[in-house]
């Protein structure tokens, strides 16, 4: 075996650990760097990507047809971007977005007639119907009262603000007739809760509470 032939391995080979709590990979009793190939032509294939025994860079899948079954990337053990999973018909199965954390940012399922089966993302993390309205869209209108119309009558549903055009969102209002009128909250850039309160008919009822940044575990 030729020094390059160590940067590429198999699974099954007996120099390799991994260690299932962390998915680091060690060979030969050292951090690997480099690649390990799973699978013979003509059976399921995959490729995992290495760096001083992090998963770090691409990883894919195949079926034993050669059809792509998943693809993604890695970053110092953490899984970043977009990850893709297809059906062997070649559909697509499921997109993952993560951020630099390791958070998920959202999920899609899809059936394999291209139907949405599950979202979760940003609205459902906070319990914001799909459905609501952001708070800059030109057809709706709030006045100093806190009176909001959509498309000039009285507005029904959840109001959210975004922090830009797509950054995360820190607020939602719900309004019924126009009037705020059920839960109100507001969120730190960081997605952590920041101040709950209700409203009934226009007025703030019940217990409203404000929460701090870095505990965020009570008011």
């Amino acid at each position: 075996m030729s020094e390059f032939d160590e940067y590429f391995i198999t699974p099954d080979d007996p120099g390799v650990v991994i260690d299932e709590a962390t998915g680091r990979l060690s060979y030969r009793g050292e951090p690997f760097s480099g690649y390990v190939e799973v699978g013979a032509e003509g059976e399921p294939r995959e490729f995992w990507s290495y760096s001083d025994g992090d998963r770090d860079g691409y990883w894919g899948g195949w079926y034993s047809d050669g059809a792509k079954r998943y693809e993604g990337g890695f970053h110092h053990n953490r899984p970043v971007g977009v990850w893709q999973e297809w059906y062997p018909s070649g559909r697509l199965r499921r997109v993952d977005r993560y951020d630099l954390d390791e958070e998920k940012e959202s999920s899609v399922v899809y059936d394999e007639q291209g139907r949405v089966i599950e979202i979760w993302d940003e609205l459902t993390r906070k319990g914001i119907p799909r459905d609501a309205i952001d708070f800059h869209d030109p057809l709706l209108s709030i006045d100093w009262a806190a009176v909001a119309e959509y498309e000039g009558a009285p507005f029904t549903g959840a109001v959210i603000e975004r922090i830009g055009t797509s950054g995360p969102i820190v607020s939602l209002e719900t309004y019924v007739d126009g009037r705020r009128d059920g839960p109100t909250r507001t969120w730190y850039w960081d997605g952590s809760l920041r101040s709950t309160g209700q409203f009934s008919k226009g007025r703030a009822v019940g217990t409203w509470s404000d929460y701090d940044s870095d505990e965020n575990s009570g008011p």
